[in-house]
């Protein structure tokens, strides 16, 4: 089994310094291949994907729906 680790808040353009979780594509428990769209955020520009980049599971979302989170939180 692989070890765990955090989906952070990519930095989606040069100005973007935080983002809100739009909402989250996959549920508790799914299946995650690199690639797989995980949750959509809006940035100070646009609404865009999040994707992961490991196969994994989601154990569960670090941040809730509506969140303000700061770029690599």
């Amino acid at each position: 089994m692989s070890e765990p680790y955090v989906i952070k808040m990519p930095q989606l353009s040069d100005t973007m310094t935080e983002g809100v979780v739009v909402s989250w594509e996959k549920e508790i428990g799914a299946k995650l291949e690199r690639g797989d769209i995980v949750a959509t955020v809006e940035t100070d520009k646009a609404i865009m994907d999040v994707e992961v980049f490991r196969d994994g599971y989601l154990s569960a979302p670090l941040a809730d729906v509506d969140s303000v989170v700061l770029v690599g939180g």
